[in-house]
């Protein structure tokens, strides 16, 4: 082995064995200037599921805010995780998955058992200084109002993650259009 290639294992090693243990929170949202820039959601999708392969292979734990929706992001890296945990090769692994209220409400029993290998939920609490008197309700962001709410309890949602992960990966991002009270990549 040339000393070159001595210095590029080395790096390689330290470089994996840095995140080993460490829980890395993945954001990624869709961007309106991607086609601009010749990209597309593919792109964008593809970049944030190598990032997450190669975190996994290194030994880090994922964390995530998404919903649950059929097809999106979530449900694709729920399923790279399992079949990360597929292979044997390392521990398993699971997705910390953190839910803002009211999202988390739309989790079922089925979907908590399905992935129960996969992921641990966090359902995250509306802040209290919003005052909701019933918990057990979903509410929609259609309505000035719902939005308010929605975007407090999205921030609640980040800052929890926040408090929980030891590095962000941030991926494309809306500047118009959010539920959120920012841009959730702000």
């Amino acid at each position: 082995m040339t000393q070159d290639q001595t210095n590029t294992a080395t790096t390689t090693v330290t470089a994996t064995t840095g995140i080993q243990g460490k829980i890395i929170g993945i954001s990624i949202s869709e961007s309106a200037d991607l086609q601009e820039l010749g990209f597309g959601d593919v792109h964008l999708q593809d970049a944030a599921i190598e990032f997450a392969r190669y975190l996994l292979a290194g030994g880090a734990r994922l964390a995530y805010g998404g919903d649950l929706r059929k097809d999106g992001f979530t449900d694709i890296l729920f399923q790279l995780v399992a079949q990360h945990n597929k292979s044997g090769l390392k521990p398993f692994e699971c997705i910390e998955s953190f839910l803002s209220w009211p999202l988390h409400l739309s989790l079922t029993p089925a979907q908590i058992a399905e992935y129960n290998r996969t992921a641990k939920f966090h359902a995250v609490p509306p802040p209290a200084f919003l005052n909701i008197s019933d918990l057990k309700t979903y509410i929609k962001p259609d309505t000035a109002d719902n939005r308010y709410i929605w975007a407090h309890c999205l921030t609640a949602m980040r800052e929890e993650i926040n408090a929980n992960v030891d590095a962000r990966l941030l991926l494309g991002g809306k500047v118009q259009g959010y539920t959120g009270k920012y841009p959730g990549l702000l």
